[in-house]
């Protein structure tokens, strides 16, 4: 064998041996979606009540206030100043019209649920916004109907450690997309499902061993109390866009429940970005079993009065 073939064979083999598909040196979809959400959860993202009710009364000009609620919640009661718009998730393009890109932009809702998945879409696409924590209900409980108050179904906890079913991560090539479009095209395919991100306690304990429970607590709350069979995986995964994300089973469905709530809508839209059926549990822990609670939640006893507002607010 002469010395010219014997260096093209000893080439061929270090090409082969140290070469990988285009794709893997680059970001994929799914890296790119929790690259996104890790740049968008990087600043607190929560407005509480109290400190909404200051910037409202020393007429703020930084803050653009919206309300997710439905109409006749609206005529119940909204947070003073606050134009109510909806914010279709398969086709949002008349609402992100509306919000203005030089403002702090306050989503409110009934209870601060669905605010808070709201919240993380628009901070994916850029803008600056925040959720009311509780929305109406931790403003003024009073002008919020029954069906957005938490309840405590007093349903099963537990104590021992539920470890993640095991499966293989699913990795993606490049969407060969920006930012933007990724979010809205993977945001548009979830939300052309029709499929409620809330779901009640009930429905999860009629899913059986249809689903995984995430829950979102910290390793030492979930070692106090956790709904039975749940798996632990704190709110800090979601919010650095861990890859433990992309190792969820994709055969079935996953529930993310929280403390009230909140970081479960937050962690259900995301997963749902990626491709996995994901649910928020309402109310999260508090509405499932709030025995579960080693004491009484801060934001839970805070017992406002606010004013509220009734009327319709214009875009001006």
């Amino acid at each position: 064998m002469s010395f010219n073939i014997k260096i093209f064979i000893f080439i061929t083999i270090m090409i082969m041996t140290f070469a990988v598909p285009s794709f893997a040196a680059e970001e994929t979809l799914q890296e790119q979606i929790l690259r996104i959400s890790r740049n968008a959860l990087k600043v607190p993202h929560t407005f509480t009540a109290a400190s909404l009710h200051e910037a409202i009364s020393t007429n703020d000009p930084s803050l653009y206030i919206i309300s997710l609620q439905n109409e006749k919640e609206y005529a119940e009661g909204h947070i003073p100043g606050a134009i109510r718009i909806d914010l279709d998730l398969a086709n949002p393009a008349a609402a992100l019209k509306l919000l203005p890109r030089n403002k702090t932009i306050i989503v409110t809702d009934s209870n601060g649920q669905l605010s808070c998945q709201a919240t993380l879409f628009l901070r994916q696409l850029g803008y600056d916004a925040r959720n009311l924590l509780l929305g109406v209900f931790g403003w003024n409980p009073e002008y919020v109907v029954a069906s957005a108050r938490p309840q405590n179904a007093g349903l099963p906890i537990g104590k021992n450690e539920t470890p993640l079913p095991p499966t293989r991560t699913f990795y993606s090539q490049p969407s060969g997309m920006d930012d933007n479009k990724l979010i809205l095209q993977k945001t548009k395919e979830y939300a052309l499902q029709k499929r409620p991100v809330i779901i009640s306690p009930q429905a999860v304990t009629e899913m059986k061993g249809n689903a995984v429970i995430i829950s979102l607590q910290t390793p030492e709350d979930y070692a106090y109390g956790h709904i039975a069979g749940a798996v632990n995986i704190p709110a800090q995964d979601f919010i650095k866009g861990s890859p433990k994300l992309l190792q969820l089973p994709k055969d079935k469905k996953i529930v993310v429940t929280c403390y009230i709530g909140h970081y479960s809508n937050i962690g259900a839209l995301l997963l749902n970005q990626l491709g996995y059926e994901a649910y928020s549990l309402d109310w999260g822990l508090t509405g499932w079993n709030q025995s579960a609670f080693a004491k009484p939640l801060p934001p839970l006893q805070a017992k406002n009065s606010f004013p509220v507002e009734r009327g319709e607010h214009y875009n001006n």
